[in-house]
């Protein structure tokens, strides 16, 4: 069978302000894996592909935590990953984790 996963990860922290989008990860042909949680209570994490997602209802959306520091809302991409730019937004502000693996 195979050996260990050959998978580089790479693991950060982002603080999102009110309704100010931030592009977290640039276009990556190589990426194999991608997860994002959100972190903060102050609202809702849009994820938007290729652009800022900040009108409702565009993007996949995750909840906060119940507690600073918990794990709200969280989205793992393995079978099909996005290759484009990711974008984080949230009109209230709020604290993300991101892991990227290539």
């Amino acid at each position: 069978m195979g050996g260990p996963n050959p998978l580089n990860f790479r693991t950060f922290a982002v603080t999102l302000a009110s309704s100010v989008p931030q592009r977290v990860l640039p276009i990556n042909m190589y990426r194999s894996y991608l997860l994002i949680e959100n972190m903060g209570t102050g609202g809702a994490l849009r994820v938007g592909f290729s652009t800022a997602p900040l009108a409702p209802g565009r993007g996949l959306s995750l909840d906060p935590a119940t507690s600073s520091g918990g794990q709200g809302g969280g989205w793992e991409f393995v079978q099909v990953v996005p290759t484009n730019s990711i974008y984080l937004y949230s009109a209230a502000g709020t604290k993300a984790v991101v892991v990227e693996g290539t």
